[in-house]
């Protein structure tokens, strides 16, 4: 059985094996006390460990659960890369909806190697942070900047940013209720709610004049049905993921069970619906000194290469989704294979005689 492979992994700082103790030790007994599987409920505990994590690294003695403890704030040295997070309640139901696979069909265009053989999905029950909107300007200087707003009932993994240090309220009109603000020094953060939900907008290099604006602007509650307030000088970021779940999407053409020594061609397509897009990350981070890069996700910039005997070419799109092709091909075949796929919907009749609505577990992975 191989692991799935994907080469474009976020890369992190070494930690020293005395400080990733301290923060396994951490994030284990803050997530240990109990087994609810709400979204509300895993974000209370997740944001016990992040503070008693967040201490080791910028060396503030604050409490190891900032949300039960409202008198131990979040310091604002720990904002810097916290991925928003979803507080909205899990509903394993909506897992069987194959439209939550939206941008994660692939197939593959005539001709194949192989007869399509099986497709499986899986959506997580629990709805993550969605970014609706995103605005950059990325001219590689220190005065660029990034805007992001998130849906989907976000809020910090620290918790919400009424814990912060420096937190203040903010009247933002358009409906919005219970709204505040930090100023990070290097970005804007503000949080409120409406009937449809809570929001979150993450900045850096905007000042807060520019942020409260563009948040008190902001109508909707999907990318596709927002408007919103262009802060001024910053281009929107499009496409943005439509999917609020985190989703695989996996199709084989060929043996069902392969092994390196097959003499019939063998290929499955691997998607993954998770992350968010570049600016949507470069929001919740100060802007580098050499200014924001962006990235141009695609095809002709994928990565190839040898995984255990089978080949394999994998790439980010545009919206953040992560697609592996691998089989048991020369790599070169296995490019060309990877520049034939093609985005269908999950009601395309080549998929007709699959069960997308009865997701699978333990179905085979690479």
């Amino acid at each position: 059985m191989m692991n799935d492979r994907f080469d474009s992994a976020p890369v992190v700082e070494p930690l020293s094996a005395d400080r990733r103790q301290r923060i396994r030790t951490a994030v284990l007994e803050g997530i240990s006390t109990g087994t609810e599987r709400s979204s509300r409920r895993r974000t209370t505990q997740i944001a016990g460990a992040m503070a008693a994590v967040t201490v080791l690294g910028v060396g503030v003695a604050i409490g190891t659960n900032v949300l039960r403890n409202q008198q131990s704030l979040v310091p604002l040295a720990a904002a810097a890369g916290s991925m928003p997070v979803s507080a909205a309640e899990c509903s394993p139901a909506e897992t069987t909806d194959p439209g939550a696979l939206e941008g994660a069909t692939y197939l593959l265009q005539p001709p194949t190697p192989a007869a399509l053989s099986d497709v499986w999905m899986t959506v997580d029950e629990c709805p993550r942070a969605t970014p609706v909107a995103a605005f950059f300007r990325a001219d590689g200087s220190p005065e660029d900047a990034v805007l992001t707003i998130w849906s989907g009932d976000a809020q910090t993994p620290l918790g919400p940013l009424e814990n912060f240090e420096g937190a203040e309220r903010v009247a933002l009109g358009s409906g919005a209720e219970d709204a505040w603000l930090v100023d990070l020094g290097w970005g804007v953060w503000v949080e409120w709610r409406t009937d449809a939900g809570s929001y979150l907008v993450t900045s850096a290099g905007l000042d807060r004049d520019t942020v409260t604006s563009v948040a008190g602007s902001y109508e909707g509650e999907t990318s596709a049905r927002a408007t919103v307030l262009a802060p001024p000088g910053l281009q929107a970021l499009s496409p943005l993921p439509s999917s609020d779940r985190d989703a695989t999407w996996s199709a084989k053409y060929g043996n069902n069970d392969p092994t390196e020594k097959d003499g019939e061609p063998w290929v499955q397509i691997h998607v993954e619906l998770r992350g968010a897009p570049w600016a949507a990350q470069a929001s919740i981070n100060p802007i580098p000194a050499d200014g924001l890069t962006v990235p141009t996700p695609s095809r002709t910039a994928m990565r190839s290469g040898d995984n255990g005997g089978f080949r394999y070419a994998t790439w980010t799109t545009d919206t953040g989704a992560r697609v592996q092709v691998m089989a048991n091909l020369p790599e070169s075949e296995v490019r060309e294979l990877a520049g034939r796929l093609k985005l269908v919907g999950p009601h395309d009749p080549q998929l007709d005689r699959f069960d997308l609505a009865t997701p699978r577990t333990g179905a085979p992975a690479l």
